[in-house]
């Protein structure tokens, strides 16, 4: 049987083995995906550790607030996930375990999916952390025009800027502050924010009075109840999570499953188990 995990924490919440076990029992897949807990940084090292030892598994998904950390563990990085500085994704191939970044591909047919032009509009990104950098390359490589960065630590968002200044190409990067005056924008929130009713709010507070197109909201299932008071389209995550579920399991097995799933099923397993 072929193993697989999600890490992260918390993870309870998470949705990916419900997702995999119905992928796994339609392709008639011998597979199991589970859950793990990692509660700290330590735990990780250690968690790595035991995989490198004994070789039971195939992939692993990471999710916060190890995507950026887990980095140090690793053996091989692709060409994103070295740019983005931020890994979801791990495949283990002769002994090596290789970090992706499959959120940039999932966010990709996102836009996709939701009919979503990125080119010279205007985005505000909530938060600097792993999801955040992705999301960032996706804008630059579909030419965003400015793109300003909401996050409660602006020690981390500065350093995400630096790092991305040589990519920008037609895009501009910057902190959202006082100077920004553009009329029209769009948001993506890339915090545990629609996850959780008891994760704080207030940064929203910050979010200048303009018109917004769209709001998308890259956790799955997320009612963006948070965002109820701004007038216009509001997307979450499922489209985004269901792509990185299969492109994951390219990675995993080198096989190309899109063709042989149907999307409306993928999304009525998250939606419908609470």
């Amino acid at each position: 049987m072929d193993n697989f995990h999600v890490i992260g924490s918390p993870i309870s919440h998470s949705k990916s083995p419900l997702l995999f076990s119905y992928i796994f029992k339609t392709l008639n897949l011998n597979a199991c995906y589970d859950k793990i807990l990692i509660e700290d940084e330590q735990k990780l090292s250690d968690y790595i550790h035991d995989i490198k030892i004994n070789k039971t598994l195939l992939g692993i998904n990471i999710t916060m607030p190890y995507k950026e950390t887990v980095i140090q563990y690793l053996d091989l990085l692709t060409e994103e996930a070295i740019i983005t500085k931020a890994v979801n994704c791990i495949s283990i191939k002769n002994q090596n375990l290789i970090g992706h970044n499959t959120d940039i591909g999932g966010f990709k047919q996102l836009l996709i999916h939701h009919n979503i032009n990125i080119k010279s509009n205007n985005y505000i990104i909530i938060g600097s952390g792993g999801s955040a950098r992705a999301i960032i390359w996706s804008l630059i490589n579909h030419n965003a025009g400015n793109i300003y960065i909401l996050s409660r630590n602006n020690q981390t968002a500065k350093t995400l800027i630096d790092s991305f200044k040589p990519y920008l190409n037609k895009s501009t990067l910057q902190l959202l502050n006082d100077s920004f005056n553009s009329k029209f924008c769009n948001i993506i929130n890339c915090t545990p924010i629609g996850m959780d009713q008891n994760i704080d709010t207030s940064i929203l507070k910050h979010l200048p009075d303009c018109c917004y197109n769209i709001i998308i909201d890259i956790n799955y299932n997320s009612t963006l109840n948070s965002f109820k008071h701004i007038k216009s389209r509001k997307i979450n995550g499922n489209a985004m999570f269901i792509f990185q579920a299969i492109d994951g399991l390219k990675l995993w097995l080198d096989i190309d499953i899109s063709n042989k799933l149907a999307y409306n099923e993928l999304e009525k397993i998250i939606i419908d188990v609470k």
